[in-house]
């Protein structure tokens, strides 16, 4: 595939992320948006891990060590596959999703302190092309939603938009840097 193909693919699986998220009501747009990323972190873990020694492996279910969004999260950054800045936004949404799911006195985006999270997330792509062209596409597709609702899936989209890139390119050849037991300078 083409490197313009590969653009025009991620442009549209781009448009597909967040544009999914648009007829959902704020809490579920955080809940479900919060699932995808977890989902798509252990997507891009998976993709750096050598196979399992058996079928009943569990490294990444919900009771494995990397079970979590945090967990996966955390990984990924240490990992390196992650920037600090995407896993400090990453851990920004996971705590909104959170609120959302954990306390039912939390109403609404536009509540602080999660306005303000929003809002700190989005700065970084305020001012920038294509933040414009993604606002007004949302703003048209939800005439009445507020910035932060706008900006709460903008956001995600550029979050799992950026993950499933890193997937893309993920072209490690598994076990090539694997430790063997028996030194290579030991001859036979």
């Amino acid at each position: 595939m083409s490197d313009l193909n590969d653009k025009r693919e991620l442009s549209d699986s781009f448009l597909d992320l967040f544009l999914e998220l648009v007829y959902e009501s704020d809490r579920a747009a955080v809940v479900l948006g919060a699932a995808k990323l977890d989902e798509l972190l252990r997507e891009l873990l998976e993709s750096q891990l050598i196979p399992p020694r058996n079928s009943k492996d569990n490294f990444t279910d919900s009771d494995g060590p990397l079970g979590t969004f945090s967990a996966r999260a955390q990984a990924a950054y240490r990992l390196g596959l992650l920037s600090e800045d995407v896993a400090s936004k990453i851990d920004s949404f996971r705590r909104i999703r959170n609120e959302f799911a954990h306390r039912i006195d939390i109403g609404k985006i536009e509540d602080a302190p999660i306005a303000d999270r929003i809002s700190s997330m989005a700065k970084p792509l305020r001012g920038h092309s294509g933040y414009d062209v993604m606002f007004t596409i949302l703003k048209e597709k939800m005439p009445r939603a507020s910035t932060t609702a706008i900006e709460l899936r903008l956001v995600w989209g550029v979050l799992a938009s950026r993950i499933l890139s890193q997937i893309a390119n993920s072209r490690i050849t598994l076990g090539t840097n694997s430790l063997d037991f028996l030194p290579p300078n030991w001859k036979v």
